[in-house]
C-alpha cells in the first residue's frame, strides 16, 4: 500500500512516524500495513502519542535512520511503547 511504503520512505530520510497501538484503535484486527511493512518507528497508546511528539521536539528532533546510533538507540521506550 502507498501508505506504507510513503512511511518506509520517510524513515529512511530519516523521519520520525508514530502509529497508535492495536489496543487503543477503535478498528481492532489486522494491524495496518504500514506496521506490518516496517514503516512505524514505535506505536503507542493514543494518550500517550501527543506527549511523545512533544518530546521529540524538545529533542530537537534529531531523527535517527534505522539501526543508527545515537539517541534512539541511547534512550528507553515510553512505558506501552513499541518500538520498530
Amino acid at each position: 500500500p502507498a501508505g506504507a511504503r510513503a512511511r518506509r520512505a520517510l524513515r529512511a530520510a530519516g523521519g520520525r512516524t508514530i502509529a497508535q497501538d492495536e489496543a487503543t484503535r477503535v478498528v481492532s484486527g489486522r494491524p495496518p500495513a504500514a506496521v506490518e511493512e516496517g514503516g512505524v518507528e514505535m506505536s503507542l497508546p493514543l494518550h500517550q502519542i501527543a506527549g511523545r511528539i512533544v518530546e521529540l521536539l524538545e529533542e530537537g528532533g534529531r531523527a535517527q535512520r534505522p539501526g543508527g546510533s545515537g539517541e534512539r538507540a541511547n534512550r528507553q521506550a515510553a512505558p506501552g511503547a513499541v518500538e520498530r
